[in-house]
């Protein structure tokens, strides 16, 4: 089972003295295009190979563009023995929603 955060969610915890790595597990084209600031770019079909490059013990948010692969993600880095990881629901575009809808953006 993967435990899911929605956009307002994440924004807060951004916002925390220690806030969780942010994983955008879509392509690079996509994450150039719809950047994520900050968020480290590991395109889904690379992170099998990658996992080293990341902080199993670190909080971290996956996101991609509606949901369906970061939760995809999600399952392949908790059968990697990474225990804090949350899926963003809705992906990217629940996110500029949000930002959208705050005057955040």
């Amino acid at each position: 089972m993967v435990e899911s955060v929605n956009a307002d969610e994440l924004y807060h915890m951004l916002k925390e003295q220690k806030p969780p790595t942010v994983l955008d597990v879509r392509e690079p084209l996509e994450c150039q295009t719809r950047p994520f600031p900050g968020a480290t770019c590991i395109p889904l079909g690379l992170l099998q190979g990658r996992l080293s490059d990341l902080d199993p013990d670190q909080e971290m948010v996956v996101l991609c563009l509606a949901g369906k692969r970061s939760a995809l993600a999600c399952h392949l880095l908790q059968g990697a023995g990474f225990a804090k990881v949350k899926n963003l629901n809705g992906g990217i575009m629940a996110w500029e929603a949000f930002l959208e809808h705050h005057d955040l953006g």
